[in-house]
C-alpha cells in the first residue's frame, strides 16, 4: 500500500515535470501566473535569444496603441497578445509592434484585397485573409497569427502559421501552438 503511494506521487510529478518542460523546455518551470510576473514573456525571449544580436526587446506598448491596433485589424485582441504587448512592444525579430501589426493589415487589405477582386469572391478574402489577427512573421513572408471565428471573437486556444505560397489554396494557414509561451519557445528553439 505504501508503495502505491509513493508511485502515485512520483506519477503525478512526473506528469506535472512532463507538463512544464512540454511549454517551458529549458526556461525556468514555475507556476506563478502572468498578474504576478509582468516580464513572463520578455524574460523568456531574452533567455531563448541569448546570442541573437537581432533580437531588440521594446518597451511595453501602452494600452492606447493597443486599442487603436484592435480597431485597425477589426477584432479585440486575444487576452495573451494583449500581455505580450503590454509587456514589449515587438522584439525587432520575431513579434511584431502594435505599429507593425497596423501597418500590415493596411498592407494586406491594400495589396491583397485587390488580387482576391480578381480571382476570389470577397468571402474568400475575408476567409483567407480579413479573418486573422496577425502579429508575428518569420521574413519569409508568413505570419504567425490567430484566427477569428463568425461570431467576430478569436480562437485563443490556437496559434497558426499563415503561409503565403499557399494563398491560393482553401486554407493556407496550419496550427504552430497552443498558448503564446509556447510559440515563442518553438520558434526561438527552431520547432517551427
Amino acid at each position: 500500500m505504501k508503495i502505491n503511494k509513493s508511485l502515485t506521487f512520483i506519477n503525478l510529478q512526473m506528469a506535472a515535470i512532463d507538463k512544464c518542460a512540454d511549454f517551458w523546455y529549458n526556461v525556468n518551470c514555475s507556476s506563478v501566473s502572468y498578474t504576478e510576473e509582468r516580464n513572463m514573456y520578455k524574460e523568456l525571449i531574452l533567455k531563448l535569444s541569448e546570442g541573437n544580436g537581432f533580437v531588440k526587446i521594446n518597451p511595453p506598448c501602452p494600452e492606447k496603441k493597443i486599442k487603436r491596433a484592435e480597431k485597425s485589424v477589426g477584432y479585440t485582441f486575444p487576452k495573451e497578445l494583449r500581455e505580450l504587448l503590454s509587456e514589449l512592444d515587438g522584439d525587432e525579430w520575431l513579434l511584431w509592434s502594435a505599429k507593425e501589426i497596423i501597418e500590415n493589415v493596411e498592407l494586406n487589405r491594400e495589396s491583397r484585397l485587390s488580387f482576391f477582386e480578381e480571382n476570389f469572391s470577397k468571402e474568400e478574402y475575408t476567409d483567407r485573409v480579413d479573418r486573422f489577427i496577425f502579429f508575428a512573421g518569420n521574413g519569409c513572408g508568413d505570419y504567425y497569427c490567430y484566427r477569428v471565428g463568425n461570431d467576430g471573437v478569436a480562437d485563443e486556444s490556437v496559434i497558426y502559421i499563415w503561409e503565403h505560397e499557399m494563398i491560393d489554396e482553401k486554407c493556407c494557414w496550419r496550427a504552430v501552438a497552443s498558448n503564446m509561451a509556447e510559440f515563442i519557445t518553438r520558434y526561438y528553439k527552431g520547432g517551427i
